[in-house]
């Protein structure tokens, strides 16, 4: 099932919402619904808005504030998965460049680390995710746990036996998103050749109607001439017509003088 379909699913019976734990803790988090039925118009190749939608989904109290517990999954009754659409959000906006968040920056080196080594750095991560400046703050909480044996020695970096299959899953995943990318430029250029033969199919209907108002004129104003024509003959055979009874009348009078 797609994206979109899945995503049209959600009869927004708030029941997702009431089991959100960065809903109670924020309120002013957007939440499952609204972000389940924000990736169904991300995920539809004919909106325009796309990457407004997503900057405004990655600001504060947005995607990354969620807290990945499933609780909404759980309590939905029909087939829409919100934490699902919230995960496609997530990736969208990352490929898409927005990721200032640090919860994109913490998405991109989870990939980065389990790709090169084959699980998670967490030495790395903080680093990473908040930059070295704001890292350095939390230097005295790092060294409390490494003296209970919670930090693993960052060199050499620990690689997993079987890396092989983490990266073979990675480039699979890469090889998706590269072939849907260019499954929506191909859709992108089909609606825009189609676009294109919608204007000069409205070019040629303008062009065709303006042929049939000039071709009406034409008519008419041929009508109109042989109107005119007539009358003006009309007016002539009046005024001959006119003069030959004068004529006559002239003549019979002339008679009838002689006769007398």
């Amino acid at each position: 099932m797609d994206t979109i379909h899945k995503e049209s699913l959600c009869i927004m019976c708030g029941c997702c919402v009431s089991e959100c734990n960065s809903m109670e803790a924020d309120p002013e988090f957007l939440g499952p619904a609204a972000l389940a039925k924000g990736m169904r118009f991300v995920g539809d190749p004919r909106d325009q808005a796309t990457v407004e939608r997503l900057q405004k989904y990655s600001d504060e109290h947005g995607i990354w504030d969620c807290t990945r517990c499933y609780f909404c999954q759980s309590a939905v009754r029909k087939a829409s998965d919100p934490r699902d659409a919230i995960a496609k959000l997530g990736a969208e906006a990352v490929e898409t460049g927005i990721d200032s968040d640090m919860g994109a920056k913490h998405a991109k080196w989870f990939v980065t680390s389990t790709k090169t080594t084959g699980w998670l750095r967490e030495t790395e991560l903080v680093p990473k995710t908040q930059g070295v400046a704001k890292s350095l703050k939390e230097v005295k909480f790092a060294m409390g746990l490494a003296k209970h044996g919670k930090v693993p020695p960052p060199v050499p970096p620990h690689v997993a036996k079987h890396v092989d299959e983490a990266r073979a899953l990675h480039d699979l995943v890469q090889d998706a998103g590269a072939n849907r990318v260019r499954r929506d430029r191909a859709g992108r250029r089909r609606r825009s050749r189609g676009s294109s033969s919608c204007r000069r199919a409205a070019r040629g209907a303008r062009s065709v109607r303006r042929g049939a108002r000039s071709r009406s004129r034409r008519r008419l104003a041929r009508r109109t001439r042989q109107r005119e024509d007539r009358r003006v003959l009309q007016g002539l055979s009046r005024v001959a017509v006119g003069e030959g009874a004068r004529h006559l009348d002239a003549g019979a009078r002339a008679e009838g003088r002689a006769s007398s």
